[in-house]
């Protein structure tokens, strides 16, 4: 009989935080509790209902240029210190952060917030009813595609120095692995991969041959996925929650 119900949760993929500054304590405190209370919510329709809920976070918690954990990290593991466990009605919730894979736990992934310089690749194209053909700024990212201003060809600034981006690296593969462990190790917990993102569902496929008990949960996902029949066919529940509702 089931007695924990454990989720794995693609933090900055469903969490509601702020997209025009960084997030702060106080952000992050108010996402992990909104997520933590969708959970809580759809714990209560599971049968047999499980006793506490464990909910492993991931992303990029360690920061390449500073060799240390991410901001994001240091934030939510003290919010993991002051507020988790909960006590133990309805469900006692355990909140953890994903620094390393279920299988080899003294092992941290490192390097898993890195700083993507320039612009990404991106396909660039004017559209045909552009009002200033002659004078269209999409040219201008064109120009900086190049790495080059568009406006003074002399200049020796060029886009990687000016621009960039933080990208994640190994969340989605490591959920998947931890999918498949817990699939085969944990045969009588409910287990749910919490994610928008397609790319996680491979684990989830996979780990059904091994477990009944496995769930896609999403959060205020705009369509629902594409692979839903696929699922349902190797009989993994999909839940598409609203934190409007």
């Amino acid at each position: 009989m089931p007695r924990t119900a454990y989720a794995l949760v693609d933090y900055f993929n469903v969490a509601a935080l702020p997209r025009n500054r960084p997030p702060t304590f106080k952000d992050h405190s108010e996402a992990v509790d909104g997520v933590v209370s969708l959970l809580l919510r759809q714990c209560r329709v599971l049968q047999p209902r499980p006793e506490s809920l464990r909910i492993r976070l991931y992303g990029g918690w360690h920061d390449e240029r500073t060799h240390d954990y991410s901001e994001a990290r240091q934030a939510l593991g003290a919010i993991a210190r002051r507020y988790y466990p909960t006590g133990g009605r309805p469900s006692r919730v355990f909140l953890h952060l994903a620094d390393a894979l279920m299988s080899l736990p003294g092992h941290d992934l490192s390097h898993t917030l890195r700083l993507w310089s320039g612009l990404p690749p991106l396909r660039v194209e004017r559209p045909d009813n552009c009002g200033y053909p002659s004078k269209c700024p999409l040219d201008h990212l064109r120009h900086w595609q190049r790495n080059r201003c568009p406006m003074r060809p002399g200049c020796t600034v060029r886009s990687r120095a000016a621009i960039g981006t933080e990208r994640q690296k190994l969340v989605d593969t490591a959920i998947v692995a931890d999918t498949i462990h817990f699939a085969r190790h944990y045969e009588s917990d409910w287990i749910a991969v919490v994610s928008n993102d397609d790319d996680i569902l491979p684990g989830l496929i996979s780990g059904a041959a091994d477990h009944g008990r496995l769930l896609l949960i999403t959060i205020d996902r705009t369509n629902p996925s594409s692979y839903a029949d696929l699922l349902s066919q190797v009989s993994v529940d999909y839940f598409a929650l609203d934190r409007r509702s």
